[in-house]
């Protein structure tokens, strides 16, 4: 492998360093799906690699973000992880439990949970006793803790997964789009990427195949 050299350059005011392009190679390479696995064990590969590889990548680059950040707060905290500000939320982390504070530093949300994502239309997805479900910026549960992996709102939908399948809801948690895919990405611009058996496809708001994508079979 050829010396990357000293690469170095900011996002955000982040730096990145070769380390962490490194680490993004790894995971992008972990997420591929190889083809000597049987199809089912495929999708159940990438869904938790990718579930443990975001998880793992926020853990390597939270210092980094963590100086970044702490300069938007009005007050010093002591977290091990805080996340960007989304909808006047700031998810942080410390000794493994997730919650949310304000712009100032107040814990709105106590640090309660197993994991936890951003605020996205008004909700966050959050894992309590290994199931994920939603809440609101109460901290209210909206959406009981049901599903074994879920992601954020997005186009009033989420994804999420039930019995090693993915299918989408509403914030009103009715099943939109069965749980019928083996792997599933949020909404974006009325479409969203899915797998079925080894073939992606675009899918539209009802559940309808848009654009099919190459085999990777083939």
């Amino acid at each position: 492998m050829k010396n990357l050299g000293n690469i170095v350059f900011k996002v955000n005011n982040v730096t990145i360093d070769n380390t962490l392009i490194l680490a993004l190679i790894l995971f992008l390479t972990t997420c591929n799906i190889k083809e000597e696995k049987s199809l089912s064990n495929e999708a159940q590969t990438l869904s938790d690699t990718s579930e443990y590889s975001f998880k793992q990548m926020r853990t390597d680059v939270k210092k980094k973000i963590k100086d970044s950040v702490q300069q938007t707060i009005e007050k010093t905290v002591d977290y091990d992880y805080i996340g960007n500000k989304k909808e006047s939320m700031i998810l942080v982390e410390k000794d493994g439990l997730y919650g949310f504070i304000d712009e100032r530093g107040e814990e709105i949300i106590s640090l309660k949970f197993e994991d936890a994502q951003s605020f996205n239309e008004g909700k966050a997805a959050v894992k309590q006793k290994d199931l994920w479900g939603f809440i609101d910026k109460t901290g209210k549960f909206i959406i009981s803790p049901t599903y074994e992996i879920a992601t954020s709102f997005s186009e009033d939908l989420a994804a999420v997964r039930n019995k090693f399948l993915w299918g989408y809801i509403d914030a009103d948690n009715h099943l939109m789009i069965p749980c019928s895919f083996d792997f599933a990405y949020p909404f974006e611009n009325g479409e969203a990427l899915v797998l079925s058996g080894s073939t992606w496809t675009n899918i539209d708001r009802t559940g309808n195949i848009v654009e099919r994508q190459i085999d990777k079979q083939k």
